[in-house]
């Protein structure tokens, strides 16, 4: 390069004249830093436990994603700085939890970080410390979500084998369901707008409170069924979940209903009080 800085300046001086008529141009060695070395994204199994949580309770879709995202807020602030978290996600159902007790949920976690080194059981480690030393916080955050369910509950975590989750098969089934009115008046009907209303608030009942192994995909007006002096609204309700589990979708789906049927009493009654208040 020295040998060829008058060729260089002169080429600065085509370029602008005014700028560089009195440039000298000049090299000299300096250290640079080091390259930084490659990075490598792994994934992490990451089993977060609850226990002592309340009877018969299983976490809904929407549950599951708000926990998810709550510990991956957790994981993100408080990670290693030579790690960079890129996702968190549900990993699926693993053979374990059909032996975990009745109080009990499991939540397997797949967790993918960045970083200088390829997957190892130190990470896995670091993020397992990170749940436990933070597990009043999530604790706090499931009361804030529902205390009734998870006021006793206890927080663990531990690693788990990503070839122990379950592959299962996802179908969707068409269930056909009443909700039967008692004590209406002989030959009333629900108005349209009084249908459409209930359907809501049976889907939303639905999306909230289905086993946790299944979701809701649509909940439809089936027409009147003719039964004299019997007001009745029909249902199809589709919903969707493993195969294996098809011939018992039906009595999570009416059970659920079951559950909320004063709230829905107390519905119909508020959209016509002087024919359904008995």
């Amino acid at each position: 390069l020295g040998a060829h800085m008058e060729d260089f300046e002169n080429f600065l001086r085509s370029l602008d004249p005014s700028a560089f008529e009195d440039v000298s141009v000049s090299t000299e060695s300096v250290d640079l830093p080091p390259i930084g070395a490659p990075t490598f994204a792994s994934e992490h199994p990451v089993e977060v436990i609850l226990n002592n949580v309340h009877p018969e309770y299983g976490f809904t879709t929407d549950i599951r994603m708000y926990v998810i995202q709550y510990v991956k807020e957790l994981v993100k602030d408080h990670l290693d700085v030579s790690l960079e978290l890129i996702d968190i996600e549900y990993a699926g159902i693993i053979e374990s939890e059909y032996g975990t007790m009745k109080n009990s949920i499991s939540l397997p976690l797949r967790i993918t970080v960045k970083g200088e080194s390829k997957a190892s059981k130190e990470t896995t480690l670091s993020v397992i410390k990170i749940v436990e030393d933070y597990n009043q916080e999530i604790k706090d955050f499931l009361i804030s979500l529902n205390e009734d369910v998870f006021e006793e509950a206890t927080i663990s975590a531990e690693s788990f084998n990503f070839d122990s989750i379950i592959e299962m098969d996802i179908e969707e089934t068409v269930h056909h369901v009443q909700i039967i009115f008692e004590n209406a008046p002989n030959r009333y009907r629900l108005s349209a707008t009084d249908r459409k209303s209930i359907i809501r608030f049976v889907k939303k009942k639905l999306d909230e409170n289905l086993d946790e192994s299944l979701g809701l995909v649509l909940v439809v007006d089936a027409g009147d069924i003719i039964n004299a002096g019997v007001l009745s609204l029909p249902l199809h309700i589709t919903v969707k979940g493993p195969a294996a589990e098809a011939d018992f979708a039906l009595a999570f789906v009416i059970d659920t209903l079951n559950d909320h049927k004063h709230d829905i009493e107390m519905l119909a009654k508020s959209l016509d009080w002087n024919e359904l208040k008995d």
